[in-house]
């Protein structure tokens, strides 16, 4: 792709990110931090960026600061010239000094989880990071293999409040009797779910047909809130 945009001679004026949305299957394919997808550790949040564009970015340089997926459209409307007046705050930052003049980054915190989801409720502040009731200082301890929550009880209280009071801006569970009719295997855009094989959909249905499809108004069938520090997890084979 980057030769094909260098070869149509508009590569000087093109920004190419490669990055991702969460961390690897496997424990290992994150080494050497902890967790996996689907969970709010290191190896499942943390997660390159490669940006490249000739005479903007210097070739293999390198920057540590903080940045999330939204600070994107934040920066991507200051790099267009647009406005970023909004009637209600956006969540990202513009991160055009930090790529460009290697400043440092306007971010402190970033919100992985709030409560009454299915993972543990998860905060970075500075260098601290909350998962849970679990506490690590991600600068000395990158990988979280030593929880010091007992140490600093008073940093716990106070990410757990900040992450608990987002978590109570969170819209209630709304009553819903059925997530999806029929249940059919769903891939990301409407072009790829009308060319699915029937294969494919013959494998899923009969994973499904082993699975709930009809539960009380208000609950879900998926995974549960942690509770007392623990995640049950019930009806999916886990």
């Amino acid at each position: 792709m980057v030769n094909a945009i260098d070869q149509s001679g508009f590569g000087d004026n093109t920004l190419v990110i490669f990055s991702n949305d969460n961390g690897g299957l496997r424990e290992e394919m994150n080494a050497p931090y902890r967790g996996t997808k689907n969970t709010n550790y290191e190896g499942g949040v943390r997660v390159p960026c490669v940006m490249r564009w000739p005479k903007k970015i210097q070739a293999n340089s390198e920057n540590n600061g903080m940045m999330h997926i939204t600070d994107l459209f934040n920066t991507f409307a200051t790099l267009a010239g647009a406005s970023l007046a909004q009637e209600r705050p956006l969540d990202g930052k513009n991160m055009t000094n930090l790529l460009f003049s290697d400043s440092m980054s306007p971010r402190d915190e970033i919100i992985f989880e709030v409560s009454g989801s299915v993972r543990f409720p998860a905060i970075r502040k500075g260098k601290y990071k909350l998962v849970g009731m679990e506490l690590y200082d991600l600068e000395a301890d990158p990988s979280e293999k030593t929880n010091i929550a007992a140490k600093y009880p008073k940093v716990v209280k106070q990410l757990n409040d900040r992450v608990t009071a987002i978590g109570k801006e969170r819209p209630a569970l709304t009553g819903v009797d059925r997530l999806m009719s029929p249940a059919l295997p769903w891939v990301y855009g409407q072009r790829e779910n009308a060319s699915v094989p029937d294969w494919v959909k013959q494998e899923v249905q009969k994973i499904r047909k082993t699975q709930p499809q009809q539960w009380p108004r208000g609950t879900t069938p998926w995974p549960q809130a942690p509770k007392d520090g623990k995640i049950i997890y019930t009806g999916d084979g886990r």
